[in-house]
């Protein structure tokens, strides 16, 4: 989807799984393969010879497969990788490939619904409340749904500057998502009108928001401090010990309480940072021209603009 295509390596000892990575490829205009790993690579220990191991698989494939530039961003749980990839050419990225965020609030599902509650900022409770009083409703959506998701997305993204992939690429993740239970959509409505959304994807023992879509309308009536607890609440009954709503600004305090970040916070949870993420460009030519005018551009709105397109379609 997007354009990308997948590669894992897996690590193994005495028959069981040991750790890997998820490695997604495309080719982008005058740079050829470039590659991402997303929140990895994971292990189940903190052995270092299983770290050595998967990144030198990794290593091998990047080599086979020709991958010119790559940026690997670790999970939380795994830092030591960091010293690792640094000793491998690695170091902190740039702006060409879109990082996963260094920090997120993640919310621990367990106990009563009433604990969640009372872990709460005293308005976002208050928001939830009032929403359900002013008759917003939420419910599960569907494929069918996506269009309606989308138009939103759209708005959203028209909003805040930021670019919106397809309809299709939608599409296509709920249909081979869905089914399995991997992704939800929730719909909030007043007078039978969707006024927002969210996209969640489950995975181990975490739902995760990955899209929001907000018309702009009904702000009055806290349509999305009600969405995001029927989402966390599906999350609970499905048996998910987090919600993750992925990603907070590092410098979210100064962000005024109507920010992205302080909406989130208010939530309860933890805030969990991740290490940053890290580049390797191979090519000596290539890494001169990026370290020199290719940086500049990135910094600027044309380049952003430029990249985001290329990620989105």
């Amino acid at each position: 989807m997007l354009g990308w295509r997948v590669v894992r390596v897996m690590v193994t000892r005495d028959g069981r799984l040991h750790g890997g990575a998820q490695l997604l490829l495309r080719t982008a205009p005058a740079l050829g393969a470039v590659g991402y790993v997303a929140r990895g690579p994971v292990l189940a220990s903190p052995d270092p010879g299983a770290r050595d191991v998967v990144l030198g698989a990794l290593e091998r494939v990047r080599r086979r497969l020709r991958v010119r530039y790559i940026v690997v961003q670790p999970p939380a749980a795994q830092q030591a990788i960091v010293r690792d990839l640094q000793t491998r050419g690695y170091r902190e990225a740039g702006r060409l490939v879109e990082p996963h965020p260094r920090c997120t609030v993640v919310v621990d599902l367990s106990g009563d619904e009433d604990r969640l509650l009372a872990a709460m900022k005293s308005k976002t409770r208050y928001n939830i409340g009032l929403a359900q009083r002013k008759g917003v409703t939420v419910r599960k959506g569907g494929p069918s749904d996506i269009a309606v998701f989308h138009r939103l997305l759209t708005l959203t993204g028209e909003r805040q500057r930021f670019a919106v992939p397809s309809q299709e690429y939608f599409g296509d993740l709920m249909r081979i998502m869905e089914p399995g239970g991997h992704a939800q959509l929730f719909l909030a409505e007043v007078h039978d009108q969707p006024v927002s959304a969210v996209l969640v994807i489950a995975f181990g023992d975490t739902v995760s928001y990955k899209r929001g879509a907000w018309s702009g309308d009904q702000g009055q009536r806290h349509p999305n401090e009600l969405l995001h607890w029927t989402a966390m609440r599906w999350a609970k009954q499905q048996g998910y010990r987090y919600y993750d709503f992925e990603g907070i600004d590092t410098a979210w305090p100064s962000g005024g309480t109507r920010s992205v970040s302080s909406f989130k916070l208010g939530f309860g949870g933890d805030v969990v940072q991740s290490p940053g993420p890290y580049e390797l460009v191979t090519n000596p030519m290539l890494r001169r021209a990026y370290d020199g005018l290719f940086r500049h551009l990135l910094d600027s709105g044309p380049g952003r603009w430029a990249v985001d397109t290329i990620r989105t379609r």
